[in-house]
């Protein structure tokens, strides 16, 4: 039997079809939390503060997001409060991170499975539901990552050459740093995964990142630091960290992707044994298989996984759950694919249930999204009192839970347009 001339094109139909079965019931999800405050009429000039200064220019949050406030004042013009077309914008983002990240694997091991794994994984991971899930408002997470794996295919395709790949891998980097902080120090990131990489591979296959490439990438960070601080009133975004909340925030979001995991304990607890055979079969591929085409994944996947949990860790006690779940699932194909390689009646078996048991937990996250959840309810009384909110909208969110309670639940629909907002 001769083999299927697009050996690629059935990973990515499975990467389609995860993340439909997964995502179809959220396009009849309605606005979550602080949706209300970004979606909203955004002046030309409003939006030009955005890249000149705060990502939110109405509030004093000392981020710069300036793509990120593109996409919300884009969203808020072409679709102003329909639900059903933003929510689309989700679930599409993610069948296109899906299908890139079977390529960027595929490419990487020329494994389909690993490739197939990946690729489901981008739906059923229960930390990127959480954070690239049917939250309007937190999109950008997917946007930022969608931009590095751009960048990781840039890298993957001229890293074996003498071209300057930085260099067109740069926008892309930039794009990701420009959705969201945790994108700072992705180029080293990079430099150091091919590093590595060039150690353990047969000699003369893949060299090691030179003199130049090293300060093409570092100059880049720099560059990404220094101007962000330009347009910030505090450079690094929150005040300086003690060295307890330091080591907190460094272990906050690798503990929670790599094993803990939130939620009813009959499906917590399948996650976290399911996380806990990922890190173990991760141990056993390095100690072990360290020149295995899973390792390279492996390896990529941690290494992402470091270099995004590091800008704000001095400064911040906030989850940067995305990138670093999105690198756990790399880390995890690559697992799961060396140990199909070399058991695969157990290692299909072992694979199965683990991606059952994250999907599992990953649909208990998603439902707290739903307009009528126990999260939803209490982020409207929150939201409701916020000072500058339009009169409609506040009498809207203080009376949601009272159609849930009856069961005539409707979204809000006012156009933009008929909105009034306020400056603080």
């Amino acid at each position: 039997m001769s083999r299927p001339r697009h050996p690629l094109a059935f990973v990515c139909a499975a990467a389609v079809v995860s993340v439909t079965l997964m995502y179809a019931r959220t396009l009849r999800y309605g606005f979550f939390w602080d949706d209300f405050a970004v979606l909203r009429p955004w002046p030309s000039g409003e939006l030009w503060r955005a890249w000149v200064g705060p990502y939110r220019p109405w509030e004093p949050i000392a981020f710069y997001r300036p793509l990120t406030s593109t996409y919300y004042a884009a969203a808020s013009t072409v679709f102003g409060f329909n639900a059903l077309a933003l929510h689309a914008i989700p679930l599409i983002a993610l069948a296109v991170l899906a299908v890139l990240t079977a390529r960027f694997v595929m490419r990487e091991t020329s494994n389909r499975a690993m490739a197939g794994i990946a690729a489901v994984l981008v739906s059923t991971h229960p930390t990127l539901a959480t954070s690239m899930g049917p939250w309007i408002a937190n999109q950008y997470h997917t946007f930022m990552t969608i931009c590095l794996v751009a960048a990781l295919l840039i890298w993957q395709r001229g890293r074996l050459g003498a071209t300057a790949w930085w260099w067109r891998a740069a926008p892309w980097l930039i794009a990701a740093a420009w959705f969201k902080e945790d994108g700072l120090l992705l180029p080293l990131a990079l430099g150091l995964a091919q590093w590595w990489m060039a150690s353990h591979a047969p000699q003369g296959v893949l060299a090691r990142p030179s003199r130049r490439a090293w300060l093409a990438l570092g100059a880049l960070v720099v560059a990404l630091i220094v101007w962000r601080a330009l347009w910030l009133p505090s450079p690094l975004g929150y005040g300086w960290r003690t060295p307890g909340q330091m080591l907190a925030n460094l272990l906050r979001a690798p503990r929670y992707v790599l094993l803990w995991q939130v939620g009813p304990p009959a499906v917590a607890w399948p996650a976290m044994a399911a996380k806990a055979a990922i890190l173990v079969a991760s141990l056993w591929v390095l100690v072990r298989a360290r020149t295995a085409p899973g390792a390279r994944l492996v390896v990529t996947g941690i290494t992402l996984m470091v270099f995004a949990n590091l800008p704000l860790m001095f400064v911040s006690s906030e989850g940067r759950w995305h990138l670093i779940g999105w690198g756990a699932v790399l880390m995890t194909a690559g697992a799961l694919g060396e140990w199909i390689a070399r058991r695969p009646r157990w290692g299909w078996a072992a694979t199965a249930a683990i991606v059952l048991a994250l999907a599992a937990s990953s649909v208990e996250r998603l439902a707290t999204f739903a307009p009528c959840s126990t999260e939803s309810l209490s982020h409207d009384a929150e939201m409701a009192e916020t000072p500058d909110l339009p009169p409609p909208l506040r009498a809207w969110l203080s009376a949601r839970a009272a159609m849930c309670r009856t069961g005539h639940y409707t979204e809000f629909s006012v156009p933009m347009r008929d909105l009034t907002w306020g400056t603080r």
